[in-house]
């Protein structure tokens, strides 16, 4: 797959949960909660996590020494969050409880608008 399709890819989705991450914040303890409470659901989340890491990793596993090595680097996280809620969802679950500060949440939440910013206009050719 293109280089600059999935910058573009992960850069829009990184401005959309920003943006959402951060308006939701006070609720994610809740979130992560109900998820715990649906072991179901939380293996099939894992599982399309993994499939969509897998596809990422295997089309672009280029680890070049520029802007375009955050495409490789979030497709291995993805597979690597997608491998960890099904191999395991409690330490997964205990990883997510570390987010429960609303002020950790909204400095993340920046972070990935701004990073999500860059990757599309580099992918634009910016």
């Amino acid at each position: 797959m293109d280089t600059m399709l999935l910058a573009q890819i992960f850069g829009y989705y990184l401005i959309i949960i920003g943006i959402s991450v951060f308006l939701n914040r006070g609720q994610f303890g809740k979130f992560t909660k109900e998820f715990k409470n649906q072991p179901g659901m939380f293996f099939l989340v894992g599982a399309l996590v993994t499939l969509v890491g897998l596809y990422l990793t295997l089309t672009h596993n280029i680890w070049a020494a520029d802007w375009t090595v955050l495409v490789t680097i979030f497709a291995w996280g993805t597979l690597l969050k997608g491998a960890m809620i099904m191999i395991s969802p409690d330490a997964f679950l205990k990883l997510a409880g570390a987010w429960k500060s609303t002020q950790l949440l909204s400095i993340a939440s920046v972070a990935s608008v701004i990073v999500g910013v860059f990757m599309v206009y580099m992918s634009y050719g910016g």
